[in-house]
């Protein structure tokens, strides 16, 4: 018995599998991304069969969702969606000649993309407490979806971004639940992904401007003196950008206006125009072709 007490045999808990799936969410690419996944399942089935210490909480879901929200600047065609019976970052070899003349539309048909990934994590969660009952006390917050916002804006896909947010909004006026209240991060995504749109989508400047519009309005609604403000010269300046790259001078002198006569009438600083601001209102009227604007 003295003999081994020498012995140290070390634990293995959850918190060790999170810091793992951290990591390699700090890689931000898709191999990383897909490892991370293949961790959860491993702990969502260690914890059934032998390992009730590993069950995954919402910190393990939010690691592994931000993963792929991560990696979704890059391309993750060299992931083999789940399922598919492959493992980390590998490829199906016993395609012929002849796959490799597959249309864009075959490809996507056999790949996710990292946003579709991510906000699968979220559906993979919905489908084990509903069809097993299992990670019931596993519940969603304001950081699971902002990921999935967040893999959608850094993909380009500022749409499918608003559609996540109006997701949230309304998840929230049914529920009450200030766990999944849209915040900064949540708007701010959004917002960004519509102004860098501007550059080839005519409309998105437009759009990036209503959805600053109802940012404004929002945090004017938000009465509670503990929130956190969900409006800075950060998101003026993004939809100022868009401006910029559209030439729209005119708007954006009236963008700038707007944020002078908020800092003055509101006292809030956090929307008071900053040298970025000026030197961006400047280069959309030096863009603009626009009567009056030089």
């Amino acid at each position: 018995d003295n003999d081994n007490d020498q012995y140290f045999i070390p634990t293995i808990n959850r918190y060790n599998f999170n810091i793992i799936i951290n990591e390699l969410a700090n890689e931000g690419k898709p191999w990383a991304a897909q490892a991370a996944e293949e961790i959860l399942d491993c702990m969502i089935h260690c914890h059934v069969s032998t390992y009730p210490q590993l069950k995954p909480n919402i910190e393990t879901i939010n690691a592994c969702m931000n993963a792929w929200a991560s990696s979704s600047g890059s391309s993750a065609n060299n992931v083999i969606s789940s399922g598919s019976g492959s493992g980390i970052g590998s490829s199906n070899n016993n395609h012929n000649n002849n796959d490799n003349n597959e249309s864009d539309e075959g490809m996507n048909r056999d790949y996710f993309s990292s946003a579709e990934r991510a906000e699968g994590i979220l559906k993979k969660l919905n489908e084990l407490q509903m069809n097993e009952g299992l990670l019931l006390d596993v519940t969603p917050d304001v950081v699971s979806y902002n990921s999935i916002v967040k893999a959608y804006a850094n993909s380009g896909n500022a749409k499918k971004a608003e559609e996540v947010l109006n997701i949230m909004e309304d998840l929230y006026q049914s529920t009450g639940d200030t766990k999944i209240r849209p915040d900064i991060i949540s708007f701010s995504s959004v917002l960004n992904a519509f102004a860098k749109a501007a550059k080839y989508d005519q409309s998105a400047s437009r759009t990036a401007e209503r959805i600053l519009m109802r940012m404004i309005k929002e945090q004017r609604a938000r009465v509670d003196g503990n929130d956190s403000p969900i409006v800075n010269v950060w998101c003026f300046n993004s939809v100022l950008n868009a401006y910029a790259a559209q030439g729209a001078g005119l708007r954006a002198i009236l963008l700038l206006q707007l944020m002078e006569d908020m800092a003055k009438r509101d006292g809030n600083d956090l929307v008071r125009p900053d040298t970025y601001s000026f030197n961006t209102v400047l280069k959309a009227l030096a863009n603009s072709k626009e009567r009056g604007s030089i």
